[in-house]
């Protein structure tokens, strides 16, 4: 009876050695136990043909374990960066949860630019914590948790597959994954802000781990047979004893024999690109183009586009119908449906120019450069030089099996190359978007979120070229006997190598580190603010109703609001006063029109112009009952001057927030160097205030 095992991929038998990159059917000792063939070293074969996970999933979970410990640091610690993570992603689940928030013009029935299936996602992971909690008291920080922890999950894992298949392909490039997706800034960051973009992030990431993947499992492929031959001819050799014996060993050589081997990672690579990009960020398809080519390359054309097709129908029917069911389009009737969907939008608007994203800023084009420096410090500059650098390795690999060759009388090199060429897709990801990001106009940092785990990966080809290099002018030197001078450059290039991996490891945590704790401390403020708002207001506004909204006023820092996740309970609504900036504001869903999702409130246009239905006026009758300022912004003066709106602010709670503006020292602003930060850096206050006067008779509250 001949036992057919299907090896999915070579990540699932292969051993992860630092030394080298064994083969699944290399020297191993093997017994036969109730008809099942036992490897000792990393994978079990049972009587059904089936390969178990042994060794390669206990590395697996512990891979996961160190990134998840960092990521839920982040969960935990980490700010909302960007007001899209707010107005675009935050609000709209919060509404969903609870029927209260505020909304960017790209989510208006309008212009309809942004996905609701994304918002569908974190919106069913705080279910849970609100019906457990609801939405008062401090249900909706703990939903707002819930689903931060959830992205730190999926991040975690997406990084630990990466690195796991790195490992198998070569041990340095796995090892600097590792350390770039755990230290790095830039990943801290984006791992767990819930923006489009972190998770088009996990889904590139995913996708260049399934090439790399298919990569090892063809290495594997191309020696296959030739570790077959040798397992038979050993058998052969062998004396046998008795007939049971022999049925045991023929046994053996059929299972041998009939090794099937098939592989669908470049397929998975595929889907992931296409759930990136139509679940997450449509723009992700740029760092996608290049695991497509190596689609092609490696499967073929057919195979690519089928794997491309298939999950793009499914998945545009599931966006359609989301889309068009959040901006009411079925409102109408099944039958007068007005079909949705905000990819399609959202191209059709960048084709036609309409607004500018111009309008929202512009950036030159060395925006990226300097972000991605701070980010990712020493990692940075490996990872642009990484093409030249695995095309310098694949052409020294090439010398060096040639001269092999020669030296062996035409016989090959037993060693398993690196495949330094198809490496390389897996990372020009990130320098295809580097490139095309930076000649656009308007810059945002998470443009580049998407690449963030190929930006590891040429970061690790850099190190194992390097490395390699390193290694083959020692077995150079170590082959001319002439002195012992050579002798010394040999161990000084050893020992040369070795310092500078060491000194480069050291340097890389600790500015990463230093930069993590300078963005979280100098600029933690607003969320602390926001989060100091009493849950029982009336206890502080004596002339307030049950019924009454409570009142947050907020002015010239009105993108720094976190969400009404931060906010006590839905009494509390956030309200724009006219500051300094004059564009566009987000205004509230028309929940009480009962339009929702698919309304349009007057004024949100794409043109970044204000208009008067975004700015809170407030009078005696509804008065801003808590101001968040900054000593610089100065609201509760400039807005507040005239009487007889004289508020009485008296303030709650005050915490520093660093002044870029007066903060010129670089390395105090952009790192947290203890001692000398604290010196050179410059702080004004966060403040939040709470109104201690009745407005309408100007008597004192308490």
């Amino acid at each position: 009876m001949k036992n057919i095992i299907i090896i999915d991929i070579i990540a699932d038998v292969q051993m992860m050695s630092s030394s080298s990159r064994a083969l699944p059917f290399g020297k191993k000792k093997k017994k036969k136990k109730n008809g099942t063939t036992t490897s000792t070293t990393t994978s079990t074969t049972n009587s059904s043909g089936v390969v178990e996970k042994e060794d390669v999933l206990v590395s697996s979970f512990r891979l996961f374990a160190i990134l998840l410990a960092f990521r839920a640091s982040s969960a935990v610690h980490n700010l909302v960066h960007d007001c899209d993570e707010t107005f675009q992603s935050l609000e709209p689940v919060h509404f969903l949860l609870c029927d209260v928030g505020t909304q960017s013009w790209e989510l208006s029935g309008k212009y309809a630019l942004r996905s609701y299936a994304y918002v569908v996602l974190h919106a069913w992971i705080g279910l849970v914590p609100r019906g457990a909690f609801g939405c008062e008291g401090r249900g909706t920080v703990v939903a707002f948790y819930a689903m931060r922890f959830a992205l730190a999950i999926f991040s975690a894992r997406g990084d630990a597959f990466l690195t796991r298949e790195c490992l198998k392909i070569e041990p340095k490039v796995g090892a600097t994954v590792l350390l770039v997706a755990t230290f790095g800034t830039g990943n801290y960051v984006a791992s767990t802000s819930m923006l489009p973009n972190s998770f088009a992030m996990g889904c590139v990431t995913r996708a260049v781990a399934s090439s790399i993947k298919y990569l090892n499992f063809r290495a594997t492929r191309e020696r296959f047979g030739e570790v077959v031959v040798k397992e038979e001819m050993k058998k052969k050799k062998k004396e046998k004893v008795s007939d049971d014996e022999k049925e045991e060993e023929d046994d053996e050589v059929v299972i041998e024999e009939t090794l099937v081997i098939k592989s669908r990672a470049m397929e998975r690579a595929c889907m992931w690109c296409v759930i990136g990009v139509l679940i997450g960020w449509p723009f992700a398809g740029i760092a996608c183009v290049p695991i497509g080519a190596l689609s092609v390359w490696m499967v073929g054309v057919t195979r690519t586009t089928k794997a491309i097709v298939l999950p793009t129908i499914g998945l545009f029917v599931f966006t359609t119908l989301c889309d068009t069911f959040f901006y009411g389009g079925f409102s109408n009737g099944i039958f007068r449906t007005e079909w949705t969907n905000s990819v399609v939008n959202i191209v059709k608007y960048n084709v036609r120019g309409s607004g500018g994203s111009e309008l929202y800023g512009t950036e030159n084009w060395s925006f990226y450069l300097r972000n991605l420096a701070l980010q990712f410090n020493v990692a940075f500059p490996l990872a642009v030089v990484a093409p030249v650098m695995a095309l310098f390795s694949h052409a020294f690999q090439i010398i060096l099996e040639a001269k092999t060759r020669k030296m062996n009388k035409g016989a090959m090199s037993k060693k398993a190359k690196v495949p330094w060429l198809a490496l390389l897709f897996c990372a020009l990801p990130f320098h295809v978007a580097l490139v095309f990001f930076s000649l656009m106009p308007h810059k945002e940092e998470r443009f580049l979120y998407i690449v963030y785990g190929p930006l590891a990966v040429s970061s690790g080809i850099t190190v194992a070229a390097i490395f390699d290099t390193f290694k083959t002018f020692s077995r150079v030197i170590k082959r001319v006997t002439i002195g012992q001078f050579f002798k010394s450059s040999q161990r000084a290039f050893t020992v040369l190598a070795a310092l500078i991996g060491v000194s480069s490891l050291m340097l890389f945590i600790a500015l990463s580190a230093s930069r993590t704790f300078a963005l979280v401390t100098y600029y933690g403020a607003p969320i602390e603010i926001y989060g100091s708002l009493p849950e029982k207001p009336l206890e502080w506004l004596l002339d307030k109703k049950p019924s009454d909204d409570i009142n947050v006023c907020v002015g010239d820092e009105w993108y720094r609001f976190p969400s009404h996740f931060h906010l006590p309970n839905k009494k509390y609504r956030i309200r724009f006063i006219r500051g300094a900036f004059n564009g566009s504001l987000p205004m509230y869903f028309e929940s009480a029109a009962g339009k929702g999702t698919a309304g349009s409130p007057v004024g949100l246009n794409d043109k970044n112009q204000a208009h008067e239905n975004q700015w809170f006026y407030p009078n005696a009758s509804s008065p801003c009952d808590f101001l968040v300022e900054t000593d610089e912004t100065n609201d509760g003066q400039k807005y507040f001057k005239e009487k007889p709106n004289d508020y009485g602010w008296d303030i709650v709670r005050s915490l520093p927030f660093l002044d870029n503006s007066k903060s010129t020292d670089f390395l105090a602003r952009t790192l947290y160097i203890p001692g000398y930060s604290e010196k050179h850096n410059v702080y004004t206050k966060y403040h939040l205030k709470v109104r201690t006067k009745n407005i309408a008779t100007g008597e004192r509250l308490y």
